[in-house]
């Protein structure tokens, strides 16, 4: 399975939130041997530097579970081998994890991915998101049809 995840926090600075991103990918690299491929994560319309880490095992998971509380995140995205995405969530005041399955973990097109709360975007500039295909499908027609007013829009102004 895949993490996705970051050790920022939006009242740092960013010079804190890469040390404590730089700090997160040395500890996984050290405990898992897993080194986290750095990726732009987005959620409603704010980015944070996140880290995706492949070939992560249920004892693995553990680990990037209690890292995130330790850098007190709120949820990681967690997609399992049939890329069936899962939001771990931390409740603070049960002091436990919930898991909602989102649906799956998708490509799509950058235009589609910004019809959603949250999506992430790799390093060759591939963006994904967490859903059900009729979800994804919803936001492709949403997509096309602001496409096609802002080229109506050209066309009238032109």
């Amino acid at each position: 399975m895949k993490v996705i995840m970051t050790a920022s926090r939006n009242n740092l600075t960013t010079t804190e939130n890469a040390e404590r991103n730089g700090q997160l990918r040395f500890i996984v690299q050290q405990r898992l041997g897993i080194t986290g491929q750095p990726v732009e994560g987005f959620w409603k319309g704010q980015p944070e530097r996140s880290y995706i880490f492949h070939g992560v095992n249920p004892d693995g998971l553990e680990l990037l579970e209690a890292l995130a509380v330790d850098y007190e995140q709120d949820a990681i995205l967690v997609v399992r081998n049939d890329c069936r995405a899962m939001l771990y969530s931390y409740d603070k005041v049960w002091s436990e994890w919930g898991c909602d399955d989102l649906g799956d973990w998708q490509k799509v097109s950058a235009h589609v991915a910004k019809m959603f709360d949250g999506y992430t975007v790799t390093r060759d500039g591939q963006h994904y998101v967490a859903c059900t295909r009729d979800a994804r499908i919803a936001a492709e027609r949403r997509s096309l049809s602001l496409m096609s007013l802002v080229q109506l829009e050209a066309v009238a102004y032109a």
